[in-house]
Order: structure tokens, then sequence, then C-alpha cells
């Protein structure tokens, strides 16, 4: 009997459908099926932190130089008016007096401070463009690389040698700086024009920002016109804006006379809202491969009285809501103005966003995390998240659901069933290429698809006032994470009023010192990249039509959605509602509030900090067999801190909506002196401890980061990391470590991966084994006796390294980062567990030089005293999949072939076959513009014959994210292998195979049991 990680099943049997949560609580399934017995205990972990920094991660696929397209083109477009002369208000038009600072000083003051910052800036190529009606539209410092030469300084010279005269033709300035953006020749636009010198596109998929910085009204607008023939409107009176493109590239234009004006020549503004609307969905160099577009941001300034008011129909009211219109129909994001502080945070933030829209992970598509799946329902859950230019990525959770329609069968003429995602109405909700429509509602929402920013959970959270937002002190006592704290914390600052500022943004305000000025930020929550959901079970809420109010026929239960996110906090969802019921933020992650709010760039030589990176565990000791948290009975979310640092919690979720802190280990102290970050996801099982079944949670030593990450050698003697702990799952005490017994094998390697458990076939499913790799490319297997425990001898263990698949020169530096996934089956009338892992570096995915594997080892299930297995010792498949060499007693590898080739996320081993997706860094695809960080291949082999499944050896798809784990869905005696989202998707085909169904796994009739008191179940052979 075996229990690992991230399974996920969907059982179906007669009328009633049981699954396994992708990231469950502590449930067994035990399928008999074509005499092969297996067990899955499908666990995770729930990560908490202090924020400790990382000097690498995978997070480095989103800010690698050379997966990005060209660099983007920013043309700051600057209004130099004679009113820039002015004092900063829009009621005060005199020329302020010496020392005293004008419209113009704060620009030159302003733009010099956001050019001289390199971090803020780097990676752009920029030039200034100078407007007014005296002065002319001219170039003042062309586009160029701003990180190349005397760029930079130049940029910082030419600003201040500006000088303030004449009007403001605003729209001629935007078609004159479109013009020359484009590198196109023709009649009708886009074509180039020489005026400001020539175009900055190089290459395809280049795109050009312009931020157009005003502090008045429109005024010598008369290019109506011209501007009305260039975009193809014939004439100002029909300039419109483009609402949609169409498949075929045309456009959708809508006349709105109801848009407002801000000057007397109502055609002319008109025609510049269609003129950046225009430029923002037409590709302005179309003889180039790739589309090059023109997105247009503003920034409203000295728009406002002395006072600070704005009233409605002043010339600066009507100048700011022509200039949100110009940034909204152009792309962008439009900003208000009114001092020094205020402008350089309104070009930092759009320069942020120009940077952040080029970066692998913003083309449009969200990364979508890991789906999460309670057993017994049909709901799944999507952690959703984007990168940001920023350490603090926005992050969401949705819901949907899975159906299972009919599909073609492999060589029959029956029909089988496949799960596909649908959204709250029963409409298909992913599309064939992997992504959400976004047309779909999901629950809680109407038609927000995959947007990380629109529904899901982020939409239902509460004002800031009123979310329950809180630490907890000495276990049990709750203290608001709110202004002017009863309790002393720790948010590593000193100053009163900056801890009270923090804490207003942490709930939900913009940050601001002065706390009699709170104004509320748009909603944000943290992402959980590698975060995925657990669910706690309370109550039935509405029982079926016949009264049943059992875990299986409850129409609506009461549960609750773990997650944790890297803001720092593990949130509680009420799954029926969308709504937060608390949201805990640990004492260690306490300082992370400051490291958010200052929102640090972030970049491929600066990862961002982590706060809680991880899965749930739930464990919840049923002694009444109901399904439910209920009757005094206690439940705990187990929580492991990551990247963010050597910690792991314990909650008690005991009580619905009174979490405590039942206890917490920390690394580096007592008895886990050699615990590190604890990536290892704590996995949960019973053991016999002096004779009495116990509830334990097993994991590896985490990540020792003192090994420079850098250097591809990088397997040595780690002290940090190395080492194996048995905790009792209630109480957090140390039962047994590596480090303190008798092994066979020097543990001189950190095991940052989740462990693999082996049950046996008692009514307790006792572990009898547990299977691990560690960092020096080494497969460990460690035996329980749970009979010789008793009142002298607490725990009896064995063990020793089973394999040793790594080398000495660089290129065979394997490393194990993931859980192997371990199948139990009977190979020529032997007992034998199928352990299969692949190797792969995940801390830095960008690695090129080490070879990777995939292997599938053969272990006599009752034999102790194997030799250890090497690459020598096994077969070798072919590079096409379709034959094998070399001897298959102890099994086979699969080659990566590509360079760079690896596997970082978990892999699949059921129904005699296994499958693993791996990643290979990849550029961006200059057909479609979209900035891939890779390409995944899956492949899918027989675990009998070591060929492949498939036509070929694999399959190929690109991805903008790291690869998913592979899991499955189950409904009746059919289950779907999912490698990649779009495989839920109704509209594609599963993936054919070469001589069965691949992805498709007819497992026979079935009859459900219910067995235990964990969520127990068996599944036996009719």
């Amino acid at each position: 009997m075996l229990a690992k990680i991230s399974v996920c099943y969907v059982l179906k049997f007669n009328k009633h459908t049981f699954l396994n949560g992708f990231i469950g609580n502590y449930n067994v399934y035990q399928w008999i099926v074509m005499k092969k017995t297996i067990n899955l205990i499908a666990l995770s972990s729930l990560l908490t932190s202090y924020s400790y920094f990382c000097s690498a991660d995978d997070g480095e696929i989103f800010f690698n130089d050379k997966l990005a397209p060209a660099k983007p083109n920013v043309i700051f477009l600057l209004d130099v008016s004679g009113s820039m002369a002015w004092y900063p208000y829009a009621d005060n038009t005199r020329t302020p007096p010496k020392g005293v600072s004008s419209r113009m000083d704060i620009l030159k003051s302003s733009l010099d401070k956001v050019l001289a910052d390199e971090s803020a800036t780097t990676g752009i190529r920029a030039g200034i463009v100078k407007f007014s009606g005296s002065q002319g539209i001219s170039t003042v410092v062309p586009v160029a690389d701003i990180d190349n030469g005397n760029q930079r300084q130049t940029l910082r010279n030419k600003v201040q040698d500006l000088k303030a005269a004449g009007g403001t033709p605003t729209v001629q300035a935007l078609y004159d700086v479109g013009q020359y953006i484009s590198p196109n020749t023709g009649s009708k636009g886009p074509y180039h024009a020489t005026k400001l010198g020539s175009s900055p596109i190089l290459e395809g998929c280049q795109l050009s920002h312009i931020i157009l910085m005003t502090d008045g009204k429109p005024e010598g607008n008369n290019y109506g016109s011209q501007v009305a023939n260039y975009i193809g409107a014939g004439s100002a009176s029909n300039c419109s804006v483009v609402t949609q493109v169409n498949t075929d590239g045309s456009l959708v234009r809508t006349l709105d006379r109801t848009l407002g004006q801000s000057s007397r020549n109502y055609s002319n503004e008109t025609c510049g809202r269609a003129l950046t609307s225009w430029m923002s969905r037409t590709d302005q160099a179309p003889k180039l491969e790739g589309d090059n577009y023109i997105r247009t941001h503003t920034i409203g300034f000295a728009l406002r009285n002395q006072n600070g008011t704005q009233p409605n129909g002043s010339d600066g009211k009507n100048a700011q809501n022509f200039l949100t219109d110009l940034a909204k129909y152009g792309g962008g994001k439009s900003f208000e103005a009114n001092s020094d502080e205020t402008l350089v945070k309104a070009f930092r933030e759009i320069i942020s966003d120009v940077r952040a829209a080029d970066s692998p992970s913003a083309s449009g598509t969200v990364t979508v995390g890991e789906q999460a799946r309670y057993e017994q329902r049909t709901e799944v859950f999507y952690s959703l998240y984007a990168s940001d230019a920023y350490n603090y990525w926005p992050g969401n959770m949705k819901r949907f659901k899975i159906e299972y329609v009919e599909t073609p069968l492999l060589n029959s003429t029956k029909k089988g069933q496949r799960a596909v995602l649908v959204d709250k109405k029963g409409t298909s909700a992913m599309s064939p290429d992997g992504t959400f429509y976004n047309t779909a509602s999901s629950f809680w929402s109407e038609s927000d698809g995959g947007k990380v920013m629109s529904g899901g959970v982020l939409e239902q959270l509460k004002s800031p006032a009123d979310r329950k937002i809180f630490t907890l002190q000495n276990k049990t006592e709750i203290v608001d994470l709110k202004a002017n704290p009863t309790a002393s914390i720790d948010l590593g600052v000193n100053d009163l009023t900056e801890k009270n500022a923090l804490l207003n943004f942490i709930r939900g305000y913009t940050y601001n010192t002065d706390s009699n000025a709170l104004t509320v930020a748009d909603k944000k929550m943290g992402d959980a990249a590698r975060g995925r959901i657990s669910l706690a079970t309370y109550d039935c809420i509405t029982p079926d039509t016949s009264g049943k109010s059992d875990v299986i026929n409850c129409l609506q239960l009461d549960q609750v959605a773990l997650l944790a996110s890297n803001d720092g906090f593990i949130r509680g969802y009420n799954i029926n509602t969308g709504e937060a019921i608390y949201e805990y933020m640990p004492e260690e992650m306490l300082p992370l509030i400051q490291k958010l709010q200052r929102r640090e760039v972030v970049s491929f030589k600066k990862p961002r900090y982590y706060g809680l990176d991880g899965k749930p565990v739930i464990y919840h000791d049923d002694k009444n067999n109901d399904h439910y948290i209920n009757n005094g009975e206690h439940a705990y979310a187990y929580i492991a801190s990551g990247r963010g640092g050597a910690y792991i919690y314990a909650l008690d979720i005991s009580s619905r909506n009174a979490i405590k802190l039942a206890w917490q280990i920390e690394g580096g102290k007592g008895s886990f002196s050699k615990l590190g970050y604890t990536w290892s996801t704590p996995m949960l099982g019973k053991m016999k401890i002096n004779g009495e079944v116990t509830a334990v949670l097993v994991f590896g030593g985490g990540y020792d980061k003192s090994p420079q990450e850098e250097d591809t050698q990088s397997i040595r003697t780690n002290t940090k990391g190395n080492d194996l702990y048995i905790v009792n799952a209630e109480t957090g005490n140390l039962i047994w470590s590596a480090s303190n017994s008798n092994l066979t094998g020097n543990m001189s390697y950190s095991i940052p991966s989740a462990v693999a458990l082996v049950t046996d076939d008692s009514e307790e499913k006792l572990v009898t084994d547990i299977i691990f790799g560690d960092m020096g490319g080494q497969v460990w297997r460690l035996s329980i006796d749970n009979a010789k425990s008793n009142s002298t001898t607490q725990l009896s263990i064995t063990g020793k390294v089973i394999a040793q698949l790594a080398g000495s020169s660089a290129s065979d530096e394997r490393k194990f980062y993931q859980a192997p996934a371990v199948y139990e089956t009977k190979i020529n009338g032997i007992e034998t567990l199928s352990v299969n892992i692949g190797s792969g570096f995940r801390n830095h995915p960008l690695n090129m030089v080490i070879k990777d594997r995939i292997y599938s080892l053969r272990i006599p299930k009752n034999s102790t005293t194997q030799t250890i297995i090497t690459e020598e010792m096994l077969g070798i498949a072919s590079s096409d999949g379709q034959s094998i060499t070399g001897d298959l007693t102890n099994g086979f590898m699969i080659k990566l072939s590509a360079e760079g080739e690896k596997v970082i996320t978990d892999g699949y081993a059921n129904f005699d076959r296994l499958v693993f997706n791996t990643f290979i860094p990849f550029n961006t695809d200059k057909k479609t513009c979209v900035p891939s960080t890779g390409t995944q291949r899956t492949y899918n082999y027989d675990l009998t014959t070591g060929k492949s499944l498939l036509k070929t050896a694999y399959i190929s798809i690109g991805i903008s994210a790291l690869p998913p784990d592979v899991t499955a869905y189950c409904d009746g005696r059919y289950c779907t292998i999912i490698s990649d989202p779009s495989l839920l998707s109704k509209e594609k085909p599963l993936p054919e195979g070469k001589d069965k169904d691949a992805f498709l796994v007819d497992t026979g009739s079935g009859t459900f049991v219910k067995t235990g008191s964990t969520d127990l179940f068996d599944i036996s052979a009719k």
C-alpha cells in the first residue's frame, strides 16, 4: 500500500461521486484493480514562514531576459506649455517667486528621480518628446536603451533644459508620436513620419508606450481630420473608438457621443480617444513578424485646487476625464499628481506596468495554479496568480466544477467518460489552449474567467474595517492587526506612525502615514504560486430531498477552504459564498508587511520575498466516523514555511470560526538543528509508537541554502536539510530522526521533497515504508516494523540508500526535488514497489548543464537486501519511446534529450503507467508574441514494458509558467489523467495512444465500500 502527495481521484460508484482532493484531507482509497492493490493517501501541506530572502528560486523563469521580447519603448511625452511655469494648483495661474517650485520645477525634479533609479527603469528603451503650441512638437532625446552608454544621463540632463511656453496641442502630439513610432511605409495608417526621427521599433513583438504628462485641457487641437484619415475613420465626425478586434483582424468601432469634453473642440477630442484605441489594437509594424502595439498612459498634473478639490465642470476635472479616457481606450493607466511625491509615484507605477507587461508571465494568459479537489464532491478550486515587477504579486482563488462526458475509446465502439471543466452555469470553462474562457462564470462571480483581479474570493473581500485580520500570541490570544493595536507586535519598525500606516495598508487601505487621510485601495491578496486548497468539513447545510445529511448525500456542505499565500496569510474561505472567514498571519510573518508595502522591484538577480508558500495538510480525528468536525473532535492544519523559512506550524481548526496555534517547530533549534527551509511537505500517516497506533507527520530536512546555488556542481555535503523527521501529529513532539539513528549509509544531502509513504493492509493502514530522494541524486527506503513497537521499543526503523543516480561530472550532478510516485504491483510474481522519480534543478529551472532523467526503479517489496541501483543496471528507453535496450530487472530510465530539460513538478504512477511532465526553457514565439517560459513535454510510459503509450516518445506544448503536477480525475470505471489544464477542455480531444488510450483508463467496474474513520474507502472489483 502506498501514500503519495498530488493525487486526485473522483470515485463514482453507483449513484455517488467520491473524489479525493488534489490536495485534500487525510483520505485513503484502496483500489483492487486487475488484482493489484493500491492505497493512495492524498495529502498536502500548508506552508508558513518568516520571510527570508531567497537568492534564487523557480521564480527566475519570469525574469529571464532570454525569454522576453525586445525591450519595450517608452516615450515620455511632456507638456511644456506656458502653464507649466505656474504654481502647482489649478486655481493659481501665477508664476511663483524664486525659491518656490513651479510645475516645471516639480516635473524636472520628479522625472530626474525616476530616471536616476536604475532598479526601477532598467530594461527599457526610453526617449523624450516635448510639445507646446509655440515650441511645437519635437524630440528632446531619441529613444534608445536606457542601460547603454550615456542614454540615462542624457535623459536626465535634457529634462533640466525644458522651458515653459505656449499652448497644449495634446491630440496633435499623440498623432505625431504615433507616426514616429511606426516604421511602416504607405499612405494609410500606420505609417512613419520623419518629423521626430527614426522609428524606435527594432523587431516584432516589441511594445511601445507613450507616457503623456500634461497640466491642462487640450488646446489647439485642429487635427481631427488628419487623425481621422490616419486611422481610417474618413472624417472627424466619424472618429470611433475600437472596442474589439475580430479573429480575421478587422476592427469593431463604436461611435460614442456620450463621452465628455474638456475643450470646445469636441470632434478633435473624440479623435484623440479614437487614436489611442486604434494604436493599442492595430499592428504598427505589419511588415515585421509579430505584432507591435502602442499603449498610452496619462498623468494629469496640477489639475486640483490648492485645497485638494476638483469641482465637476471645472477645467481640471474635464481635463482629467479626457486623460482618463485616453488611457482607458489606449490600453494604459491614468494617474493624477499634485506634488513631487505623487508625480514620482505615477511615473514609477507606469514604468512598473511597462516592465511587467513585457515579462513572460503577463502576456494576457493568467498563470493557473494546481487544482484542488475535495473527496465526494465535484467542486474544483483554482489558485490563480500573475507575476509582477514588484514583490507583491496578485492572487485569487476561484471555484469551478468537473463534469464527465462521453468520449470515443481507442480500438472500441464503446464510449468512455472523461473529465471536463465547466463553470457555474454548466458551460465549458477551459479553452483548448489551457486558459479559462473569458466568458466563463466562476462560482460567486459573473463572466470573470481567468482574470486574476476579477471575481473569485478577491471580489468577496470585505471592507478594510470589517476584515477579520489577526495574529496569535501565546497560541490562543487573538491580536487584531489594526492601527493602534492593544498588544505589542513586531513589524520590524519602531516608529508608531509608520507601524499604524503598515497595519492600515495590510487591511486594504492605501499606505499613508496620515491616519486621517485613509483611502480604500483596490482589493488585493497575495499569490499562492505553489499553494493549493484543502477543505475542512464541519456540517451539512442542506440535506437531500429525502432528508439525508451524511457527507455523501448532503447537497450543500459547510466547508472552509484553506489557502496560504505569499503575502503571509493563511485564509479560511466559506466555499458557498467565497467570503473570508478569517485571515491569519503568524507572528514570524509580520515583518513581511513592510516589504510588501515598499514594492521593491524584483528581477532575475533579485528574486522576490516569500510568505506562506505551500499546501495545507488537514488531519481530522473523526471518532464518530461521520466525516464532520464536530462533537469535540480535533482537527489540525499543518503548515510548513517552504521557501519562506524553517518553520512548521500546527493550527487547531477544530472550531470553524476560532483557530488556535497548537504547536510549532523552528529549524535550527533543539532536536531540529538540521531542519532547513521546510520545502518538504509533511506527510500524514499512522505508525505504532510504543505499541499504540499514533498519527504522525513525516517530512524531510528541507532545503539547505548554504551551497552555491549558482554553481551547477552544487552536490556536496549539506549542514542543513540532511535529515528526516517523524513527529507526533497532535503534539509536535519528535518521535524519530535519521540523524539519531543507525541507518546504513550517511544522510549527507538535503531532502527538499515530500516523501512517499507505503502502508499495509490492516484496518489502521500503518506505514511500512518511507521512500524519498535527496539532493545528491540518491533514493532512500526506510522500513518500519510496527510489530516490534511496544512499551519499551518506541519505533523500529531500518533503511538505506537503494539507488545512486548522480555522477561527479557537471552534467551528471542530478538532484531530486520532487516526491517519488510509488506504485505497488506484481512483476514476474514478485511483490514489487515501482518507484518513479524525475531529476531536475527545481531552484534553477533555467539551468542548461545537467543531463536529467526520469527513472522507474523496481524494488522487491519484501526484501531489504537489494544491491544499490545505478544507471548501468537500468534499461534505457529509445529516443522515440518505441523500444528499450538493456535489462528491466531493476527498472528503466528515460534520458531527457533536450538541452536544459528537467523534471520540476510531481509525476504520476498508477494503472501500470507513469506520466511525467518535463520543462525546457524556451524563447518568445514571434508569430504569436506570447512570451513563453518554455516547453512542457509529457511522457506517458508503460511501467511493465518501459515503452511509450503514445505514438511518439512525448507530446509537447508551450507554457508560460512551470508545468503542473500530473493528476487524475475518476468517475465510475474511467479515470482521466490530466497532464495540463487543456486536457480538461470539452472542445479538445484527449491525445491518442498507440495501442490503447493513453490518458483515459478503464479501471473495470467496482463497488464502493466505506471502511474507516479517516475517510477510508475500499473499491473492490466485482
